[in-house]
């Protein structure tokens, strides 16, 4: 699922049911999340879109919540 370039996050949550369908359906959810949109956005793919890996997130080094959960997680940035 891609974030938009700019502005605010896209919310995942109004596709969590599809995205659901294909987590069970076998399929990993990548996210491009926090290039532009920041932080914010790396927590709406994780906390609404269940994303295995971010692509795009560099920016999560500016929240430290967000760098530890990445880690207990073991999400993966590209």
């Amino acid at each position: 699922m891609a974030q938009p370039r700019t502005g605010y996050p896209a919310p995942a949550a109004p596709f969590a049911e599809v995205l659901q369908a294909a987590r069970e359906a076998g399929l990993h959810l990548v996210h491009q999340a926090g290039e532009t949109a920041g932080p914010a956005s790396i927590w709406e793919a994780l906390m609404g879109g269940n994303a295995e890996q971010i692509g795009h997130g560099i920016r999560a080094l500016e929240d430290p919540a967000l760098v530890a959960e990445l880690r207990t997680r073991r999400v993966p940035l590209e």
